[in-house]
């Protein structure tokens, strides 16, 4: 049973597309409107084109959601009325998506344009769940510390494998 206040609204995805996406890049949002446009344009940057993005939203206001669907109408929006974690909002996001891979990211990280490819030849490789490390993109002390933090067991250390 879905709470009241759900709404879900689906646009076009990508030109290139036709029928079901590959992969399905999950985005979690909260009050993420000063953010998620750097996201989305990066997004919209991949080389590898053939992907699906869906933002799940759990805003206690309209602003986050008003911005992708003025500015991002192939973006699927998923509107939810109460706070959600970014893991809860993932699953939300899973038990709708059709795609054969799913990839997350947050609303304040901006993808290098071959990340999708980069990510989806690591998968075939390794035949399983990849993880890729993050850029910092802030030039404060403070953005390095909360990048380090929040990143450091996932930065590149040596050689990739499993």
């Amino acid at each position: 049973m879905l709470p009241a206040g759900f709404s879900t609204t689906t646009s076009m995805p990508h030109a290139e597309l036709a029928g079901r996406p590959a992969v399905d890049v999950i985005i979690p949002a909260y009050e993420s409107a000063r953010t998620i446009r750097g996201t989305l344009r990066a997004l919209e940057q991949q080389t590898f084109r053939d992907f699906a993005v869906t933002v799940v939203d759990s805003s206690p206001n309209e602003e986050t959601a008003s911005l992708v669907e003025a500015e991002f109408p192939w973006v699927r929006l998923i509107r939810w009325p109460a706070r959600l974690l970014p893991y809860a909002a993932r699953t939300i996001a899973l038990e709708r998506t059709t795609a054969d891979v799913v990839v997350s990211t947050d609303p304040d990280s901006y993808a290098a344009p071959d990340w999708l490819a980069v990510l989806l030849a690591a998968h075939q490789q390794w035949k399983g769940p990849v993880a890729g490390a993050v850029a910092c993109y802030g030039q404060r002390w403070l953005d390095h510390g909360i990048h380090w933090r929040k990143f450091g067991l996932w930065l590149p250390r040596g050689r990739s494998g499993g």
